[in-house]
């Protein structure tokens, strides 16, 4: 579960950084049209392939969809403290932490402004997020994983505060790389967590349910950190977000103990190896 939790981290993030890049080579040499043409097919593609997966009908009796099958589920996450506590340290982290929003205030305040180092302050999360899925082998052996996602959290916020203050550029792409790691890390901690502690019955929904907080959370990072950026300044508002993930980890594991406790089960362990 680790392994294709880091494998679909991979893909998203290599999108990030491959999309962009081959967008900009195609319409400079075809043109914009090309550019939906070409997403056109490779979004048929990608629906063709999914048609063609086997079928995986859910143990026991599935649920009916519909509301109460939603609020069913929202009700199982509630109450597994785990869970919870995954999808609050991740949904923290993000709406604390994205410093996204900030970028080119901060790229103007504190490296003159220039385009191409705009595009490396974007792109070094992205980077380092890959090198992450690439190094995150032994993440299968960790079995204090709501420990080890808080932990994770920590370093991210700790380099966003430090990205925040960095006047060299180099330092500040090694700090939002090295974030970027730290966020993939997390997420696979995280997935691994949903996808072992819930029951077959409840786990389409659950992952839906953690995949709004994965999508969702950046977004209002982001307006977080515009408005703080406004209200204040942009490097206040990534070194206040930074810090307040740390705070907010450290609020979790004292009010959400069960999560910092977890250790996974030699049943979750072996299916981690098989």
């Amino acid at each position: 579960v680790p392994a294709g939790a880091a494998l679909t981290a991979f893909a998203a993030r290599g999108s990030v950084i491959a999309g962009p890049a081959l967008a900009g080579v195609i319409a400079a040499a075809w043109g914009l049209k090309a550019c939906y043409l070409v997403d056109a097919v490779s979004f048929g593609a990608a629906l063709y392939g999914v048609a063609r997966l086997p079928p995986m009908p859910p143990q026991g009796e599935p649920a009916r969809p519909g509301l109460r099958a939603v609020a069913d589920a929202l009700r199982f996450i509630r109450g597994s403290r785990l869970l919870t506590g995954a999808l609050v340290a991740d949904l923290s982290a993000m709406v604390l932490g994205v410093p996204s929003a900030v970028f080119p205030a901060l790229n103007l305040a504190h490296f003159g402004g220039a385009a191409q180092t705009l595009g490396l302050i974007t792109a070094a999360p992205g980077v380092g997020g890959v090198v992450g899925t690439v190094l995150s082998g032994s993440i299968g052996r960790v079995s204090r994983q709501g420990r080890a996602m808080l932990v994770s959290g920590s370093v991210w916020g700790a380099c966003i505060a430090g990205f925040g203050l960095a006047h060299s550029l180099w330092l500040a792409l090694s700090l939002l790389a090295v974030s970027g790691g730290a966020d993939v890390f997390s997420v696979v901690f995280r997935t691994t967590m949903v996808q072992l502690a819930t029951p077959d019955r409840y786990r389409g929904r659950a992952s839906a349910a953690e995949y709004v907080v994965g999508v969702g959370g950046p977004r209002l990072g982001d307006f977080r950190a515009g408005a703080v950026g406004s209200l204040a300044s942009p490097m206040v508002s990534a070194v206040s977000g930074g810090l307040s993930v740390i705070v907010a980890s450290a609020v979790i594991a004292v009010a959400v103990p069960a999560f910092f406790r977890y250790r996974a089960t030699p049943v979750a362990k072996s299916v981690v190896a098989g």
